[in-house]
């Protein structure tokens, strides 16, 4: 699913799949400002990061004696990210760990991208939100292509 937030100077589509920036169009001057995409080169646009920037160790984190098997760049880029807030000029999505983030990186987190147009201006906060009952640890950015 594909989101769009638009004003009289920007026309910007954002994808679910991570909550990815795919368009970032400027119409005053009709151009593109992001990466279309082409998996030959690099398939993504604009992709978020979290809980990792990069890559760990092994490929891997030690949490309280446990080892967890991570990814580059973690894994929100690939997750699926609900839209919880919208109107023409702004988009909130988010995500709610769950059994699977658990699996790969145990702690209780709500993560949440918001999107605003202001004039000739995409304004992009993330959030990160501990909802566990013990301090977690992560490191958050996006790849802009």
């Amino acid at each position: 699913m594909t989101t769009t937030i638009e004003n009289q100077y920007l026309k910007v589509s954002i994808s679910a799949r991570g909550a990815e920036l795919t368009s970032i169009f400027n119409k005053t001057d009709d151009s593109e400002h992001l990466w279309q995409g082409d998996p030959e080169i690099w398939p993504w646009h604009g992709p978020n990061l979290f809980p990792f920037v990069g890559v760990t160790m092994n490929n891997q984190i030690k949490v309280n004696g446990v080892i967890y098997e991570t990814q580059r760049h973690g894994f929100i880029r690939t997750a699926d990210l609900n839209l919880v807030d919208s109107n023409t000029t702004h988009a909130k999505f988010s995500l709610l760990y769950n059994d699977e983030t658990l699996a790969v990186y145990p702690f209780k987190f709500e993560y949440q991208v918001i999107y605003d147009l202001i004039d000739n201006t995409l304004r992009v906060t993330y959030k990160v939100i501990n909802i566990d009952e013990k301090s977690i640890y992560f490191s958050v950015g996006a790849h802009p292509g």
